[in-house]
């Protein structure tokens, strides 16, 4: 590939699909992890450029890409961390979670409580399928699983967040105030 094709596609990519993979990494981590995981998601795509999809088949690629990165993010955090309580000469800095960024909305809250509760291949698994509205094929490589495992695997995970979610105590008006006809 020569180097004005490299730089057209390279171009398609980022300007397609530059706002859906920081939507991704800032539901993930704090703001300036989010920002430095997708400038280095867009650094892969440009290193592998000759072996990217099409732009308009690129998102899933970019996903999987963005995933990688930012779970090297977290594990060198833990290894700052563990660094930092070893030799006790720094504080360690503490990132927002995830949960800062997607509960935009009071009747989220349960929901969201709900998704932390599930084990981590559950909740990965019904961010792509929900937020990021994959299909199960391009969820499947992302992954690295099959289009038949993913159907299986969002079918339980959506169960179980059924389940957390059931169990989670409501924040609506209380019986009482509900059987008066009031609120309190």
């Amino acid at each position: 590939m020569d180097d004005t094709a490299a730089r057209t596609k390279f171009g398609l990519i980022y300007d397609q699909h530059r706002r859906a993979i920081l939507a991704y990494c800032m539901r993930r981590s704090g703001e300036q992890d989010a920002l430095e995981a997708t400038n280095e998601t867009f650094a892969v795509a440009w290193r592998r450029i000759a072996r990217a999809p099409d732009p308009t088949e690129a998102l899933p690629w970019l996903y999987s890409t963005a995933r990688g990165v930012l779970s090297n993010q977290r594990r060198s955090s833990s290894r700052f961390a563990r660094l930092i309580s070893k030799t006790g000469s720094l504080a360690a800095r503490s990132e927002p979670g995830p949960e800062a960024h997607v509960i935009r909305r009071q009747e989220l809250d349960e929901v969201a409580h709900a998704l932390e509760r599930l084990r981590p291949g559950d909740r990965e698994i019904l961010r792509l399928h929900l937020w990021e509205e994959l299909p199960h094929a391009a969820i499947g490589d992302v992954l690295g699983i099959s289009e038949n495992a993913v159907n299986q695997r969002v079918g339980r995970a959506t169960k179980r967040l059924t389940a957390e979610v059931k169990r989670t105590p409501t924040r609506a008006p209380s019986r009482r105030a509900a059987r008066q006809g009031g609120t309190e």
